[in-house]
């Protein structure tokens, strides 16, 4: 079984074959037998911070792989940590079951268009992708992977202030583990100084306590101190950072 995942979404949108590699560990020689065996042109690599040695076995491979930063992980017991109402009571929240795609195009553009998910920036990728084609990916799969109605534990909300738009928040319900994991989250820039931020985090606080989940799980890059505050400030706990390495071995993309 080959340890590198395949990644339908970003191959189509982005011109090239991608995988992606998680693990707490990196095996320098299951990922390279993964590479070439997939012919993967770039692979996203996540692995836990404690991981000894990675940037060598990342060299093992004999591939080029860049450093995109880290993510500090954060975890709140739902049912434990007590539960501050919504800041405003105008608050609700909205489930996406496919209505008003191009409201949530526009608030992901939006909210995490500046840096969407950061291969413009790796060398190599640099020239062949750019943040408009990284923020319509992004777009396309939470659109997909994340309608309820597809995919009964896949969940994004678009946050509303009264009838307005403002934000979402997606998902994913893993009842083996008792948890939640939230993987992207936004405001429009228009709102985001009007601490309505924490909101997003009280409504799947109270989203677990109803399901009986007892864990939420999310991360913030290690350079975004705003989500790390708000985390901190509602109860959440930092339990690790996870390290993100772009590998590009251009296996199917040589010459093109």
């Amino acid at each position: 079984m080959n340890v590198v995942t395949f990644s339908e979404t970003e191959t189509k949108l982005l011109g090239l074959k991608f995988g992606r590699y998680n693990t707490e560990s990196i095996d320098a020689a299951k990922l390279k037998n993964g590479i070439e065996e997939g012919k993967f042109d770039v692979v996203r690599i996540k692995t836990n911070c404690l991981d000894e040695f990675a940037a060598l076995k990342l060299q093992q491979t004999g591939y080029p792989a860049y450093f995109n930063g880290g993510v500090r992980r954060y975890r709140v017991n739902c049912i434990e940590a007590p539960l501050p109402p919504f800041t405003q009571p105008e608050i609700n929240f909205e489930l996406y079951t496919g209505q008003h795609r191009d409201m949530l195009e526009q608030i992901i553009n939006d909210s995490c268009g500046d840096y969407p998910m950061c291969y413009y920036r790796t060398p190599i990728l640099e020239k062949r992708i750019t943040k408009q084609m990284e923020a319509k990916c992004l777009f396309e799969f939470y659109a997909h992977l994340n309608n309820n109605l597809l995919y009964p534990n896949h969940y994004l909300w678009f946050m509303k202030l009264g009838s307005v738009y403002v934000g979402f928040i997606a998902l994913y319900v893993y009842r083996d583990k008792d948890s939640v994991d939230s993987t992207l989250a936004g405001l429009l820039k228009s709102y985001q100084s009007m601490g309505l931020f924490p909101n997003i985090l009280r409504h799947i606080r109270q989203f677990c306590r109803e399901q009986g989940i007892t864990y939420f799980c999310c991360g913030a890059r290690n350079e975004n101190m705003f989500s790390q505050k708000a985390f901190e400030k509602d109860f959440m706990k930092c339990e690790g950072v996870e390290y993100i390495f772009h590998a590009v071995p251009m296996l199917s993309a040589q010459g093109k």
